[in-house]
C-alpha cells in the first residue's frame, strides 16, 4: 500500500464519492456495490498496518470513523499505558487475515478513551469492550458492508474479548467450561484474536500471556471431549451410593471401581439405579464403623 500504488489511487479515486452516497442514501453509479470490496481487500492486507496510516494521513479513515481521532490522540506521556494507536495498528497487522478477525481487531479497543480513568492512582479502562461494541455498531449502520452474520460475529468478538484475557490458571473446571461454552463457535476466534492482542516488547511477558491462552484452550478441549463421553452409570448413582451409609472419597471409590468393572467388560454399561447398588451388595463387604469397603 504505497501512494502510488493501485489500490491507493483506486480509494482516493472512489472513498469519497462512496462516503456520500452511504450517509445521502442517493446512488448515480454502481460504486456503492465496488466499495465495501475495497475496505474488506484492505483489512485482510499483509500491509494494513502501512495502509490505515496512510488512510488516517488522507483524512479517508477520520471520514469514515471520525472517532478514530480519539485512539490517535490517546497517549500518555508518562507511558502508564500504551500508545494506543500504535498498539492497534500492530494488533490488526498480528491478526489472522479474516475479515471478521481484522475488523474486530481494528474496534476492540475503540471504548478505551470513552472509559478511561484514574482511581487511586491506578488507570482502567474498565468495561471498555463494551463502547468498543457500540462504535463498531454505529460503523456498520454507517456503511452497510457486513452481512448480518459478519456483524454479529465481529460484535461478539469484540465484547468477549476481555473473557481470555482474564483467564487465570486457578479456574475451576466448572469456569473454564462456562466460558467456552458462552464463546461456542467463536471460541478459536476468540483465542487466534486474543494472541494477536500480544503486542508487547517484553518476550518474558508475552510468553507468559501465550502460554495462559494455550492453557485455557488445552483445559477447555479436555473438558469438553470428557464431557462429550456418555457417562455409563446413571445419573444419581452417586445418591443411592450415599444411601447404604457411604461418604466422601469412599463414594467416589466405589464410582470408580463400578467404571473400571464396566471398561474391563465384568459389568454391563447404562443401567438402572437398582441394578448397580444390588451388584454393589453382592460384590462388597461392608464395615459400618468405617464406611471403608472391601471387595
Amino acid at each position: 500500500y504505497r501512494e502510488d500504488s493501485e489500490l491507493h489511487k483506486s480509494i482516493r479515486k472512489n472513498m469519497q464519492k462512496y462516503i456520500e452516497i452511504a450517509k445521502t442514501g442517493k446512488s448515480t453509479s454502481n460504486k456503492k456495490d465496488v466499495i465495501p470490496e475495497l475496505l474488506h481487500e484492505i483489512i485482510i492486507g499483509k500491509y494494513i498496518h502501512i495502509a490505515l496510516e496512510a488512510m488516517y494521513q488522507d483524512g479517508i479513515l477520520k471520514q469514515l470513523i471520525p472517532t478514530i481521532k480519539d485512539i490517535v490522540d490517546m497517549k500518555d506521556p508518562k507511558k502508564r499505558f500504551k500508545d494506543l494507536w500504535e498498539h492497534t495498528k500492530l494488533v490488526v497487522r498480528q491478526t489472522v487475515p479474516k475479515k471478521e478477525l481484522r475488523w474486530a481487531a481494528l474496534f476492540h479497543d475503540f471504548g478505551k478513551p470513552k472509559s478511561f480513568y484514574i482511581k487511586n492512582g491506578k488507570i482502567s479502562f474498565h468495561k471498555h469492550e463494551h463502547e468498543s461494541v457500540k462504535y463498531f455498531k454505529e460503523f456498520a449502520k454507517n456503511f452497510n458492508i457486513f452481512s448480518k452474520e459478519e456483524y454479529n460475529k465481529i460484535c461478539f468478538l469484540i465484547y468477549n474479548l476481555g473473557y481470555v484475557e482474564g483467564y487465570e490458571s486457578s479456574w475451576p473446571d466448572s469456569a473454564v467450561r462456562r466460558i467456552h461454552k458462552h464463546m461456542g463457535e467463536y471460541f478459536k476466534d476468540i483465542l487466534l484474536l486474543s494472541r494477536a492482542d500480544i503486542t508487547t516488547s517484553y518476550k518474558s511477558k508475552k510468553q507468559k500471556i501465550l502460554f495462559k491462552i494455550k492453557e485455557l484452550e488445552k483445559r477447555a478441549l479436555e473438558i469438553k471431549a470428557k464431557d462429550d463421553i456418555k457417562n455409563p452409570l446413571p445419573k444419581g448413582i452417586g445418591n443411592a451410593i450415599k444411601d447404604l451409609g457411604f461418604k466422601g472419597k469412599d463414594i467416589g471409590a466405589i464410582k470408580d471401581m463400578l467404571e473400571a468393572n464396566i471398561k474391563e467388560n465384568e459389568l454391563q454399561p447404562f443401567m438402572d439405579i437398582d441394578f448397580y447398588i444390588k451388584y454393589i451388595k453382592q460384590k462388597l463387604s461392608f464395615v459400618e464403623t468405617t464406611g471403608n469397603i472391601n471387595t
